[in-house]
């Protein structure tokens, strides 16, 4: 079909400025956990791997949705918090 008719439909239409993909899952959150853990280890190199992750679900803002509590892991990535602590012990 002509672009035109798909003008409204962002799965059809992608780079229309006014549409938007939902897009979620580890394809998602990978880049934004790794973009964390890089700004992390810029204010203390010295991390180890256990303690980024302890810092990361300790940050975590807590979300958990009644019906899909058990599919949820630490909560949603608080990205400004975690790399604010990461020099705390």
């Amino acid at each position: 079909l002509p672009l035109q008719q798909h003008r409204h439909d962002p799965y059809k239409n992608p780079t229309h400025l006014n549409d938007f993909i939902y897009f979620s899952g580890t394809s998602a959150s990978a880049p934004q956990v790794a973009g964390c853990i890089g700004l992390m280890l810029t204010q203390n190199y010295d991390l180890e791997p256990k303690k980024i992750i302890e810092k990361i679900e300790a940050c975590a803002i807590e979300f958990k949705p009644k019906k899909l509590a058990k599919n949820y892991g630490s909560g949603i990535l608080d990205i400004l918090t975690t790399v604010q602590h990461s020099n705390n012990p």
